[in-house]
């Protein structure tokens, strides 16, 4: 099935977003010659309503796209129809960042400009939780499998638990670590980022922590996955190369993603490559782990500042545009 393109405010737009038929299954029997392969391509880019919005953060769930808008204190759906809805935040100044699925049927955010753990239901409907200390700047957000909400607080240098009624505890880290991202990691664990001290921290549920130390200096990474290969993968804007640490902490291996620099946000695809969203030079990236081949795909719009990328409905890659107030769309089966 082909995806037809319309012009909808100078942005292109996908008439059929979620549309089940992939470019995956070649015809190799009946009339006719075996189609080429689909070639992987930045298909459509949408406009957020809101100017300067600034969405950062995106979660597939419930059908949508669901993304924050960090400068407009608003959550974003991108639906299955490619229209966006926005819902305004109850606090002024929230700067909304990271967003969960929560363990119940509703999306989670943090709110690093209020000190808050918030709750969205698919209809607009929010409940907001202040975390016990003001000086608090929540920014990554996972729900864990103990059903508590895990969040790394930049401001506090900690990471926090928190309950579906709002009850939280702090984990401190050690030394100045502006923990970043955080995911659930194969056996339950939390995995975050820590560019501050270069390293990648690892918390069990009962609170007991680890820090593992970055080969290469001055990493930066921000965002993280879990792999398929029972590995944490990050890419590193600092140094310009794809990390992967085993889970023990005690093999870390770095693969370079030139000719792509800045690489940020990470996904992995139903193809079992990575993608990255490369700031620097303004790029969609494939990394294959078993070759470590790189191939580089331009996005439509230039100075895009590509954040986090995530998997949609329709397994294609999604990602937002904070510099130019969009979100994109990235086709590869």
């Amino acid at each position: 099935m082909q995806r037809s393109l319309g012009i909808v405010a100078g942005a292109a737009l996908a008439v059929v977003l979620f549309a089940g038929c992939g470019h995956g299954t070649l015809v190799t029997s009946g009339p006719g010659p075996t189609p080429t392969p689909f070639p992987p391509h930045v298909a459509s880019e949408y406009l957020v309503p809101t100017a300067a919005a600034k969405p950062f953060w995106a979660v597939s769930a419930f059908s949508s796209i669901w993304f924050t808008e960090t400068a407009a204190g608003k959550i974003g759906q991108l639906t299955a129809s490619a229209a966006i809805n926005e819902y305004k935040i109850p606090t002024p100044n929230s700067g909304p960042q990271g967003i969960t699925i929560g363990p119940d049927n509703a999306l989670w955010f943090a709110e690093g400009g209020s000190a808050k753990i918030a709750r969205i239901t698919t209809n607009g409907s929010f409940l907001e939780f202040a975390l016990p200390n003001a000086a608090a700047k929540p920014f990554g957000i996972a729900t864990g499998q103990d059903g508590n909400l895990w969040v790394t607080d930049d401001g506090l240098n900690a990471v926090w638990r928190v309950s579906t009624a709002g009850v939280a505890t702090e984990f401190p880290l050690s030394g100045a670590a502006n923990p970043g991202s955080i995911i659930v990691g194969p056996g339950g664990n939390l995995w975050f980022t820590e560019p501050g001290t270069n390293k990648i921290g690892r918390l069990t549920i009962s609170g007991a922590l680890a820090e593992f130390p970055i080969p290469t200096a001055n990493a930066q990474p921000i965002f993280l996955v879990s792999g398929t290969d029972q590995g944490i993968w990050f890419p590193e804007p600092g140094t310009n190369k794809i990390g992967r640490m085993n889970l023990t902490g005690t093999t870390t291996v770095e693969y370079p993603v030139a000719p792509a620099t800045k690489p940020l946000g990470i996904v992995q695809g139903v193809d079992g490559n990575f993608y990255l969203g490369a700031g620097g030079t303004n790029q969609i990236v494939q990394f294959a782990p078993g070759t470590q081949k790189v191939v580089t795909f331009s996005l439509i719009t230039a100075n895009a500042g590509p954040g986090q990328l995530v998997l949609g409905p329709d397994n294609q890659v999604y990602f937002t545009q904070t510099a130019i107030n969009k979100l994109g769309q990235f086709l590869y089966f």
